[in-house]
């Protein structure tokens, strides 16, 4: 299998947005604290079960507002490898939305999420490929009630720019329409530790061969009021992106989806 009919999908996140370290949504409306900003150290870029920095470790940092109505904005980067993504070393981030409690103290939030990979484009590839890049917007909408959340993303234009040229797989179609159904669960556990729980399943529209599902286990404890450490074991089952050619060269492989464990230390002021 060419590597590009897989290497935008390395779930990235949109993915990201799996794999934001505070998302505006988590934060209270009332808090009086409207900025706020994060960096982080990960031994390796896991998003949606799949791996983006090809294995090596990462710096992630982040810039968030909410305001006490509700709206919250804010950017986030980490960087990738181009060995996953063709021409790329970054990913860039951007999000707006509103979160709201109702009735019962149920939390419901909507945004909208923009991922940015500059200069990557799949004719970079070792192999070739289409002009394309892999720039893509989601829609968000979630709820969330006592540690237990509920998302569901919507792409609005092509996932990863996946189309019939980019994927070379004789279908022509784009992805616009893809979606991400997510379920997480933070469970408090004695001395300030954190066990979070989280399903994923990706399904790619017209292309369901890159579709897969992802889970996470994360536990996690503040070492003081601004740093956080925890460690990770996640997966996914990617058929698809199994023996994964490096775009950089045609030569290395990776296995994007399988399970590892990823430490991270946070900073948040």
């Amino acid at each position: 299998m060419r590597w590009r009919k897989v290497t935008a999908m390395l779930g990235g996140a949109a993915a990201c947005a799996a794999a934001l370290p505070a998302l505006a949504d988590e934060v209270p409306a009332g808090d009086d604290r409207r900025w706020s900003a994060n960096a982080s150290v990960v031994s390796q870029y896991v998003s949606r079960g799949l791996r983006q920095t090809w294995g090596k470790p990462a710096l992630q940092a982040g810039v968030d507002y909410t305001s006490p109505s509700g709206f919250y904005a804010g950017v986030w980067g980490s960087q990738v490898s181009d060995h996953v993504i063709a021409g790329a070393h970054a990913e860039i981030d951007t999000y707006l939305g509103y979160a709201a409690t109702v009735a019962h103290g149920v939390e419901l939030t909507t945004g909208l999420y923009r991922y940015w990979y500059p200069g990557a484009r799949y004719d970079k590839a070792a192999g070739g490929g289409p002009a394309t890049g892999y720039d893509y917007t989601e829609w968000m909408v979630g709820a969330g009630w006592r540690g237990v959340s509920v998302k569901l993303w919507t792409t609005l234009s092509n996932y990863f720019g996946f189309d019939g040229n980019s994927l070379a797989d004789g279908i022509d179609r784009g992805s616009r329409g893809s979606t991400y159904a997510e379920a997480n669960w933070a469970v408090p556990l004695p001395n300030n530790f954190t066990l979070g729980l989280h399903v994923g399943h990706e399904h790619v529209r017209n292309h369901s061969a890159f579709s897969f599902t992802d889970y996470r286990v994360e536990l996690s404890r503040p070492i003081n009021k601004f740093v956080t450490l925890s460690a990770a074991l996640t997966g996914a089952d990617a058929s698809a992106y199994a023996h994964q050619l490096s775009a950089r060269n045609g030569t290395d492989r990776m296995t994007l989806g399988r399970r590892t464990v990823a430490l991270k230390l946070t900073a948040t002021y």
